[in-house]
């Protein structure tokens, strides 16, 4: 049966209640309140006349009314809870199932599984700097080089001149004239570096293939920075410097300002985007990287075309996507009629991460001439 009689909670007299509409939108017959403005119990009672005598007006079964408890409309509340509950926890799981597939467990400097492990620019991941079967070093392991890369960077904090600097820098011959103009000429950077205190001794890590101590530190309004040191075999530790400036070869600001067609190493965060536009359209053979500086001031495109550096392309695939969060050390470039300010081709991936593992790039040798012809004199000075 699809109605019910039941008294009205605000007036007291008998009304009908329709199971097959919704029962906030039902109205009391004698009073007309609606049913969602007062309070309705779940069980409500259904009465149903039996047989009675026309002569007597007594019921034929000794019995008048019949009363029949039923359950009212809160079995739908229930269903609706119980769905979004079942909805929200399947959520959950399928959530953590694809986060643990898209970022690899190591161990950290706490000797406990994490992955959010920090690379050299101080918030991005450090996975993509290591070789794939690599796995920091714990603390416990570590503990007499973290104190030491945390007294480097103390005395870093205190040096105030690019002189006083260099004998810190590993490959100080190749950065001498790099650095000098950087607080220099170009006036791209200040020192002393800013620092207000180190991250606690376990948030450090060693890089054992790559003799690299990772120590993690504050910059001011507390900004996450690393430093990183290779150690020597003498045991000294020689800083990185260009992944501690996030070292670029030109100014990104001026870089995208001049929409510069020569390639320049770049140190950036990128990530994988799906913004086609303009002189780049979508095609399989073509690769979208979200693009920004370190201190996201800048935000970016760059495409990669498999045809011509197929090895880069495999690598870059597999990004995470947006936002740009992997450090990449590459070479960009804008194309030769550029239709846009902020999409440039991706000339070369230098390396994932931003630790300098090869001489500094130098300036192309003039083109040489050809020799002369056999048959032509050639005059010997």
């Amino acid at each position: 049966m699809t109605r019910a009689s039941f008294d009205c909670p605000h007036c007291g007299h008998q009304t009908s209640l329709d199971f097959r509409t919704e029962i906030s939108t039902q109205r009391c017959d004698h009073c007309g309140v609606r049913f969602s403005a007062v309070k309705i119990d779940r069980a409500v009672t259904r009465r149903k006349k039996v047989n009675v005598d026309p002569r007597t007006g007594k019921a034929m079964d000794d019995q008048s009314w019949t009363e029949e408890r039923e359950e009212g409309g809160g079995w739908r509340l229930k269903m609706v809870v119980s769905l979004v509950g079942a909805l929200v926890l399947g959520a959950l799981v399928v959530g953590a199932v694809l986060l643990a597939k898209r970022r690899p467990v190591v161990v950290g400097a706490d000797g406990k599984a994490t992955t959010q492990l920090v690379g050299a620019d101080g918030h991005t991941p450090l996975t993509p700097m290591l070789p794939k079967a690599e796995v920091p070093s714990t603390y416990k392991e570590n503990k007499e080089r973290f104190l030491r890369g945390e007294e480097q960077i103390r005395t870093l904090a205190g040096i105030s001149t690019v002189d006083d600097l260099l004998p810190l820098v590993r490959n100080r011959e190749q950065w001498e004239p790099v650095m000098r103009e950087y607080y220099g000429a170009q006036k791209r950077g200040t020192l002393p570096i800013g620092f207000e205190e180190v991250a606690p001794l376990a948030s450090h890590l060693y890089v054992g293939t790559l003799q690299l101590v990772i120590v993690r530190y504050f910059a001011p309004q507390h900004v996450l920075r690393s430093a990183v040191f290779v150690e020597e075999p003498d045991g000294r530790l020689l800083l990185d410097w260009p992944s501690l400036v996030a070292w670029c070869e030109v100014d990104v600001g001026e870089f995208l300002k001049n929409k510069d067609k020569t390639p320049r190493t770049m140190r950036l965060l990128g990530g994988r985007d799906d913004y086609f536009n303009n002189q780049f359209a979508p095609s399989p053979n073509l690769l979208c990287v979200r693009l920004q500086d370190r201190d996201n001031q800048h935000v970016f495109y760059g495409y990669l075309d498999k045809t011509t550096n197929g090895t880069a392309f495999d690598v870059m695939k597999n990004l995470p996507m947006k936002p740009a969060k992997d450090s990449l050390t590459v070479k960009v470039k804008f194309p030769d009629a550029p239709k846009s300010g902020n999409q440039v081709e991706i000339a070369e991936l230098i390396g994932r991460g931003w630790v300098a593992d090869r001489p500094l790039e130098k300036a192309e040798p003039a083109p040489v001439a050809p020799p002369p012809a056999l048959s032509q004199p050639v005059e010997i000075k």
